[in-house]
């Protein structure tokens, strides 16, 4: 018979990496497309600009917005036409990737311990719990959803 041996300390932090994405997502996308009628402010502003991307008119910036997050929705609005749908989903997708940044930067900042030991457990904590704490946030779940 083969055994494979699955070497649990690499496998542990994707797991709870994994787990702590699919909550996150699961909390901003969750009827994300039926949220209260109308838009806000910045999402009204994000569409508008949005559109002017998509008849051709390119910005590094717009306005008070950042291009990227107004390519983005340009991008999501050009596949799921000109729906709230279209202004929420990108900004629900780059709150749910700060978990995964947080995680890393958790994992990277307490890699090494005070003597320069590796220390594995510890950054995996302190990743898990920014992370965890990050995914359930109401403060960014609710910003991840509207604006």
């Amino acid at each position: 018979m083969i055994r494979f041996k699955t070497n649990r300390v690499e496998l542990t932090p994707f797991l709870v990496l994994l787990a702590f994405t699919l909550v996150a997502l699961f909390l901003r996308l969750y009827r994300l497309h039926e949220l209260e009628p109308g838009l806000k402010f910045d999402e009204g502003w994000n569409g508008i600009y949005a559109l002017q991307v998509l008849q051709g008119e390119h910005a590094l910036t717009f306005g008070d917005k950042e291009g990227l997050g107004v390519y983005l929705t340009a991008l999501a609005t050009k596949f799921l036409g000109r729906t709230p749908l279209a202004l929420r989903l990108p900004t629900a997708l780059a709150s749910a990737t700060t978990v995964l940044v947080v995680f890393w930067l958790g994992r990277l900042l307490f890699e090494w311990g005070e003597n320069g030991s590796a220390t594995r457990r510890r950054s995996l904590a302190v990743g898990a719990i920014g992370a965890g704490l990050l995914a359930v946030s109401l403060g960014q779940t609710l910003m991840g959803r509207t604006a």
